[in-house]
């Protein structure tokens, strides 16, 4: 909180703040809604734009905890977790109650399906809300999809495909044509 409270008010760059406001109970006891929901206050009080927290369950403690806080919230990824049905359900839950997203780091990142999972995530956060379907997305076959690759002189593309011919995701990148000589053209097949 130190550092939070050290940054001056808008920072140099004009950057949002996002302060993670992280709880640790007393021991022997549980955090409770009552503790996050100081912690989210604590966050926007002290400048942050942005307020990553847990989720606590029951769903209306924790609707009253982000009463408690005038930022937007999302909510964190926390340990890693070997079921997904529970994280999205968490996740549902806090979206119902007025997170308004989340901040996942290693549920995603050390999955066997990451694309999956940040697809999973897209649908509950943008899409459906509902868990089920978030399912579904991490379950998908990558094997029906089809990538389109190709180079042109200055560019290149790609493409990925479902098998009704829907593009879901494109990029592209330049290609840098070099001059050694006056009138030559080259590029450089390693920047292929």
């Amino acid at each position: 909180m130190q550092n939070l409270a050290d940054l001056p008010p808008g920072t140099a760059l004009g950057l949002p703040v996002i302060a993670e406001m992280l709880v640790k109970p007393k021991e022997g006891e549980t955090t409770s809604a009552k503790d996050i929901g100081f912690a989210m206050r604590i966050g926007a009080e002290l400048g942050a734009d942005v307020i990553k927290a847990s989720f606590i369950r029951p769903v209306d403690a924790y609707r009253s905890a982000l009463k408690a806080c005038y930022r937007p919230v999302v909510v964190l990824g926390g340990e890693k977790t070997k079921n997904e049905m529970e994280m999205f359900q968490a996740i549902a839950d806090a979206l119902e109650a007025g997170a308004t997203g989340v901040a996942i780091g290693r549920n995603v990142w050390q999955h066997a399906n990451p694309a999956g999972v940040c697809r999973a995530l897209v649908e509950l956060v943008h899409g459906s809300g509902q868990v089920a379907k978030a399912l579904k997305e991490i379950k998908a076959d990558m094997k029906d999809l089809l990538l389109g690759f190709g180079y042109w002189y200055i560019q290149r593309k790609g493409g990925l495909f479902d098998q009704g011919g829907q593009l879901l995701a494109k990029a592209s990148a330049p290609l840098v044509l070099y001059s050694p000589e006056p009138g030559w053209a080259e590029q450089d097949p390693l920047d292929w």
